[in-house]
Order: structure tokens, then C-alpha cells, then sequence
């Protein structure tokens, strides 16, 4: 996930550099340093919200392990009066 934050420190060095020129004065290579820019933030984008979502997922099924066992051992240990 760390590589995510840095290439977004990247992108938004690129991105001043590159708003910081009206559309006549950009070169050639500073559009193409720009959307080769977008493109690696949204791949980042995407593998961070894929390993995110993965976490939650594990964090989820953790959790309901933990309820489902502490469920059962409070029924096997726990007295029940009528």
C-alpha cells in the first residue's frame, strides 16, 4: 500500500508542473509525462482498492470466527436456569 501513496506524491508533483501551464505552453513530453502520470495513479488506484476490499473481506470472515467461537463457548460453559 505504500507503493499507492508514493506514486500519488508523484502524480500530484506532475500534475502542478503540469496545471501550472496554460495548454500552449505544454511540450509534447511534459502531455505524455501527464497521462503515462494518470494511467500508473489509476492502476495504484485500483490494486489499492482491490487489496483493501481483500483485507475488509479477511477482517469480516475474522470477525465472525471470533463471534461464532466465543457463541459456542459461552453455550458449552455457560449455566442456563428455567
Amino acid at each position: 500500500q505504500m507503493d499507492y501513496f508514493l506514486k500519488k506524491e508523484n502524480f500530484e508533483k506532475i500534475k502542478k508542473s503540469f496545471d501550472s501551464k496554460s495548454g500552449s505552453d505544454r511540450t509534447k513530453k511534459e502531455v505524455n509525462a501527464f497521462n503515462d502520470g494518470v494511467k500508473e495513479i489509476n492502476k495504484a488506484t485500483d490494486t489499492y482498492n482491490d487489496i483493501n476490499k481483500k483485507m475488509n473481506s479477511e477482517r469480516t470472515d475474522a470477525e465472525n470466527k471470533w463471534n461464532d467461537a466465543e457463541k459456542s463457548f459461552a453455550d458449552n460453559h455457560m449455566p442456563y436456569y428455567k
